[in-house]
């Protein structure tokens, strides 16, 4: 079995968003493969192709609000929960710049009524951008540390207003306050390697999913780390469209991980981490 942390489907939201300058530029500069058929043909059907020929049988598939690129609402993808409950499993976004109390409130719809299993947040890409550690964001770490539900940041060095921005010194604030709440880390605050390793060591409550960066120069130390100090906090994402599924499940297959440690980078631990 195989669940992909950060799976984009070529849905017509989706597509809208892949499609645009900003993704084009992005997967110009950081990808070395072709973008995935898929998408250039903008088919469901290929998409689930797709999937069984990489052996992935579940997408983690994250709402967003992200105006340099596009918003895909939460109903959106709960709609495709609806659709597709054996193969997708939703996660929420909500808009950060919009008062606490309405997106603390959309939280609970998100998860109370529509089923999604998570929050994803880009702060350093909002409308008006902020900081992981910004003291606005307390109340809704705050309220999924409440409901038990884990919070997806996109780091990296390609979403903050500076590299810096991505350093994980600010994400190590939030965990201090927040020390139940479980973090996954997107993009593995990429390129900042050996130090978002330390962090997870540090902290059992932080997840690293560093998806298309580990096929950057210093990437491969993720899958090391995997390998033996966070071997029950690294969760497999193939950043689809980005990189193709196939070749995103190779690398994880091709690296010799030590008896039993594949499987929990494969699913096991996303199965904890989402009640999948």
């Amino acid at each position: 079995m195989i669940i992909d942390c950060r799976c984009r489907p070529p849905t017509k939201e989706f597509v809208k968003v892949h499609k645009g300058a900003l993704f084009q530029d992005v997967h110009s500069r950081l990808s070395k493969f072709p973008v995935p058929r898929a998408l250039a043909e903008e088919s469901m059907d290929m998409f689930w192709q797709e999937m069984d020929e990489a052996g992935v049988e579940k997408a983690v598939v994250q709402a967003r609000y992200m105006p340099s690129a596009g918003t895909v609402t939460n109903d959106v993808v709960a709609e495709l929960v609806r659709k597709y409950p054996d193969e997708i499993i939703g996660i929420a976004a909500v808009d950060v710049n919009i008062p606490l109390g309405e997106a603390e409130k959309e939280i609970q719809r998100a998860v109370g009524k529509l089923g999604l299993k998570g929050l994803s947040l880009e702060p350093t890409a909002a409308g008006s951008p902020m900081g992981f550690d910004d003291h606005r964001l307390n109340g809704l770490y705050g309220k999924c540390e409440a409901l038990g539900i884990p919070v997806f940041l996109t780091t990296g060095p390609i979403i903050g207003r500076t590299l810096t921005d991505t350093a994980p010194s600010h994400i190590e604030q939030v965990v201090m306050q927040f020390p139940k709440l479980r973090l996954v880390l997107a993009h593995g605050c990429y390129p900042y390697v050996l130090e978002t390793i330390a962090l997870a060591v540090r902290y059992k409550t932080v997840y690293l999913s560093p998806d298309l960066y580990t096929f950057l120069p210093g990437g491969n130390m993720y899958l090391e780390a995997a390998n033996n100090v966070l071997k029950d906090q690294f969760v497999f994402g193939s950043a689809y469209p980005f990189v193709p599924l196939k070749e995103s499940v190779d690398l994880v297959k091709g690296f010799p991980f030590a008896a039993g440690i594949r499987d929990k980078v494969l699913y096991k631990t996303a199965q904890t981490l989402l009640g999948a």
